[in-house]
């Protein structure tokens, strides 16, 4: 520890421009650090990037009065005066760095900021600085804890995207004033700071994290196991913000995921999950997680399961698509067993709701509804055609034997294992009865990128298939797409930013051109590939 400089980072200021509460008890912690090592202190911050006017003092001339206030000498007190947010602030330590010749640091910061942290400074400073990091848990109410926790997950994806796009060694070209800055959730923190807005905030209501973590400790003692990370090759589940998992291995070093229900208005579908996965197994599925215990009957919500060995097939919100890997002989194969055997179930015992026609047109025109908020689609003539061609024979959705389906078959609900040639569905919250394309809808619309996939797909999926299915198949399939396609330009549009103008623009004329495909008088198959 003696040999390490300290990194206090900025978290922005009051409207009084003082230090707001949480960070001076980071100041107090680097204090105690230095009490015992008399490590040389950094501190950061210009002032947050949204202030129009220039505050009296700097964030890290704040922080350093806070210190010698301490009594700590001013000799080992360094600052770093010209970010204005953490990626500013990764990119200006390491000239920083670099110039002192520093290369063993530790970041103090909030536990919060965890995830993001690591990565931005992972990724942008230089490779021979050796970095550690001190979390502290942040003094904030429940309700704020959850909203940033959620925050944090969605800024993570969102700088992975951004850093993905630019040349890191013209990073502060884009500072402050690219679409990564006007995206509203940058700074978070520092805006309900500085707007005295942080103590009102609002957040759903949420189960308690500290029943959560007790929960969890009882789980992990039953079954001896230990904390753990994941293996590199292996990701048991993609966040979205409504679930709380944690990693374990038992003495066999068998990895287990422990998922937890965040909130109680996903109470039923939890509950769903659990059951379908249970129901699933019993009747010999093999390509779906393995529940070995839960809890469904009180708070907090759990179960534990078996973590299956490999990679989410891709990240829809950034290429649209799946990964490369994915696209392989092997996964055909599998995908077109797995939707096979879903059919061939009777779902009876389930007692799973229906995808009516009046769930369609109601979901349609919802997505419709965002596609028209943006003022380009707002008179197309595709979209109105395919309007027109959806609700005119929306009623065909009502005339065709229903199936089980997974009904969310993204990439993240996909995992791949390539060295065993295995292929996994996870997460069956949204589990449904559905027309016989639906489920192959999903994957072949997201391998829109991969005509030929499509193409084998298509074949492998159409030879599992009973003549009456074929004829279901043929007569349903155009309705679903579209429907599918309406869906794909809708979130192509919510993820812009996170992905690159080619893939956006190419993955919305493939939408346009398609869409005119689907809702012909002549529509044929063949000719989508």
């Amino acid at each position: 520890m003696k040999n390490k400089t300290i990194i206090v980072l900025s978290q922005g200021l009051t409207p009084k421009n003082r230090l707001p509460f949480f960070l001076k008890t980071h100041l107090d912690y680097a204090f105690k650090v230095h009490h015992h090592h008399k490590n040389k202190i950094i501190l950061t911050g210009l002032y947050p990037y949204f202030f129009q006017t220039p505050p009296p003092e700097t964030e890290a001339q704040l922080a350093k009065h806070y210190l010698l206030n301490l009594g700590i000498e001013e000799k080992y007190l360094i600052k770093e005066e010209k970010s204005k947010d953490l990626l500013s602030s990764a990119y200006y330590l390491n000239k920083l760095l670099n110039k002192r010749k520093i290369d063993n640091i530790l970041i103090i910061t909030s536990s919060l900021q965890a995830q993001r942290i690591e990565f931005v400074f992972s990724t942008i400073l230089s490779p021979y600085i050796k970095i550690s990091f001190d979390y502290l848990e942040p003094q904030l109410s429940p309700d704020l804890l959850w909203e940033f926790f959620i925050q944090e997950k969605f800024m993570l994806e969102n700088t992975k995207a951004f850093l993905k796009k630019i040349n890191l060694k013209n990073l502060s070209q884009y500072f402050f004033d690219s679409n990564f800055y006007n995206n509203q959730s940058v700074g978070l923190i520092k805006k309900l700071i500085h707007h005295q807005k942080i103590s009102r905030l609002k957040a759903p209501t949420h189960y308690s994290l500290k029943n959560i973590l007790s929960a969890k400790n009882k789980v992990f003692t039953n079954y001896h196991l230990l904390p753990k990370t994941l293996r590199k090759d292996t990701q048991s589940d993609f966040w979205s913000g409504r679930f709380l998992s944690f990693h374990a291995k038992d003495p066999k070093s068998t990895y287990y995921t422990l998922k937890f229900l965040i909130y109680p208005t996903d109470k039923s579908t939890f509950k769903k999950e659990v059951t379908t996965t249970t129901y699933l197994k019993e009747k010999n599925i093999t390509f779906i997680p393995t529940i070995v215990d839960k809890n469904t009957k009180h708070a907090p919500y759990w179960y534990l399961y078996k973590t299956i060995p490999g990679k989410i097939a891709g990240h829809f919100s950034i290429n649209y698509s799946f990964s490369d890997f994915f696209y392989t002989p092997f996964t055909i194969k599998k995908l077109t067993n797995h939707l096979e055997k879903l059919h061939q179930l009777d779902p009876k015992p389930l007692k799973l709701k229906k995808w009516t026609s009046k769930k369609y047109r109601y979901q349609f025109q919802r997505k419709l509804k965002k596609i028209k908020n943006n003022k380009p689609f707002t008179k197309s003539k595709t979209l109105q055609k395919a309007t027109n061609y959806f609700i005119k024979n929306s009623a065909l959705f009502d005339k065709f034997p229903l199936y089980i389906s997974h009904n969310d078959l993204h990439p993240a609900n996909i995992i791949i294992n390539q060295t065993k040639k295995q292929l996994f569905f996870i997460d069956f919250e949204h589990i449904y009865l559905n027309n016989i394309s639906a489920d192959f809808c999903f994957i072949y619309l997201l391998s829109w990128n991969n005509p030929n996939y499509q193409k084998q797909f298509l074949s492998s999926f159409f030879s599992t298939l009973t003549p009456n299915q074929k004829d279901q198949f043929n007569k349903i399939f155009p309705l679903t797409y579209t429907f599918f396609l309406i869906w794909f330009l809708e979130s192509i549009l919510r993820w812009k930013d996170r992905s690159d103008t080619k893939t956006f623009q190419s993955a919305k004329k493939y939408i346009y051109t398609t869409l005119k495909k689907t809702t012909s008088l002549n529509f044929n198959l063949s000719s989508l590939t």
